[in-house]
């Protein structure tokens, strides 16, 4: 099967986007002691820990004025 990409908009205050991501990462931790780390839902948990852990930093990263011209796509 194909992988999609699935997008959206999380409108949270940092404190929220904080405990979505300790929520997800616990959740992606008991699937990789429980050995179901490679299943469809492990994958799903890790690409959503990784996706959210990275737009959370992007973001801090716009705030504060930083460039991070290495990550940015040439179009």
């Amino acid at each position: 099967m194909k992988a999609r990409r699935i997008t959206a908009k999380l409108i949270a205050t940092p404190e929220e986007q904080a405990a979505l991501l300790t929520l997800l990462e616990r959740e992606r931790n008991q699937l990789v002691e429980s050995g179901a780390s490679e299943t469809p839902l492990g994958r799903a948990l890790w690409a959503a820990t990784d996706g959210i852990s990275a737009a959370l930093e992007a973001h801090a990263r716009r705030r504060a004025g930083i460039l991070n011209l290495a990550s940015s796509k040439a179009r």
